[in-house]
């Protein structure tokens, strides 16, 4: 079994699970459509789709058809992607290579989700998703504005799920961010890295950005307007609606360098166009950017992608500032807990620091 990307009329990309016989398995065709149709971007639907790969793959070693698979079933397919060597009738298969604790409860969830999706639209009887998940007392951590309202209230919580070590975010060194700048070979890439540094914003909403967004605002300030427009791909569409953000006027100098290395050849009101080929001139796509980095990478000895940016640039605008609140609007976060979980920490420096300030007081010395 694998996964077979499609390549539809607007140039967007869409997934399938082809079985042995590289027949398209229908019931995933199905739901692949249904998550297509509420607006799942392509990179949830690509990774859901290879979960479902995954599934499909174990229900076929295990002999088990997906509508009579049941909760154990599910349960199963968790320890066979934790260690296959525990189900008796896959020992024989090679294992598949070791998949972090997030990756495994992602697979399970697009299982999960998929079930809920069968049920729901009565392709099985069995309700399987759903015996998934516990009610349990909402305890947070953090105890929110309103707590106190809605702290009796119980929310679901899944039993298919392993405990995720807790990670930091990562970003990118100093260092890096300039070998990163030195090593492009066009003002375009150059202007990319720059405005995906500075701002933080989301490659999606990168994508999305007309020319017409950069504002030039000597009284106010620069700024780039983000706002939605229906014709966009889903690849190129930002997700949190109308909001701007604050850019320098460096930013706003690089922006006029790109437009003049451009003007020859734009055909389009996008941003970011293709610069080489037979679409030079027309907009870039996300598999554009990608194949950017990936030329950066094996230039800088150095694993980079856009996101990390956005890490890199939260992160030190929140060292700036101290201000979560600030921080999350420039992000485009709907929850401040989710700036807060990612951003709300002690750097090693200041841990270092912090520790020389205190290990005096852990001398014993006479």
């Amino acid at each position: 079994m694998r996964v077979q990307e499609v390549i539809i009329n607007n140039g967007g990309k869409r997934y399938l699970v082809l079985d042995d016989q590289e027949k398209p398995i229908q019931t995933v065709l199905h739901y692949m459509k249904y998550l297509d149709n509420i607006q799942k971007s392509p990179n949830t639907q690509r990774t859901y789709c290879y979960a479902l790969r995954d599934y499909f793959v174990f229900l076929s070693l295990t002999e088990t058809d997906f509508e009579t698979a049941s909760i154990k079933t599910i349960a199963n397919f968790l320890s066979w992607l934790v260690n296959p060597t525990l189900i008796e009738k896959v020992q024989h298969v090679i294992p598949p290579s070791l998949k972090s604790e997030k990756t495994i409860n992602l697979k399970v969830t697009a299982v999960l989700s998929f079930y809920k999706f069968l049920y729901q639209f009565e392709y099985i009887e069995q309700d399987v998703a759903n015996r998934a998940y516990v009610d349990v007392k909402g305890i947070k951590q953090y105890k929110g504005f309103l707590h106190h309202i809605t702290r009796s209230k119980s929310v679901s919580e899944s039993i298919l799920k392993l405990k995720e070590p807790k990670k930091r975010v990562e970003i990118i060194p100093d260092a890096t961010l300039k070998a990163a700048l030195s090593a492009t070979t066009n003002v375009r890439d150059f202007f990319l890295l720059q405005l995906l540094f500075e701002t933080g914003l989301r490659i999606g909403e990168t994508l999305s950005l007309h020319k017409e967004d950069i504002l030039f605002d000597l009284q106010r300030g620069h700024r780039i307007h983000l706002t939605c427009r229906n014709d966009q791909t889903r690849e190129s569409r930002q997700k949190t609606g109308l909001r701007e953000v604050h850019i320098s006027a460096s930013l706003i100098d690089l922006f006029d360098d790109y437009m003049y290395s451009i003007a020859d050849f734009d055909q389009c009101d996008s941003l970011f166009v293709k610069i080489k080929g037979k679409s030079k001139g027309l907009p870039m796509n996300y598999q554009d950017v990608i194949s950017t980095f990936k030329r950066l990478e094996q230039k800088i000895d150095y694993h980079l992608h856009p996101h990390l940016y956005r890490h890199t640039h939260a992160t030190k605008y929140y060292e700036q500032t101290k201000d979560i609140k600030i921080v999350q609007e420039r992000l485009g976060h709907k929850q401040i807990q989710t700036t807060m979980n990612l951003y709300l920490h002690p750097t090693d420096e200041k841990i270092r620091t912090q520790w020389e300030k205190a290990s005096p007081a852990f001398r014993m010395e006479e």
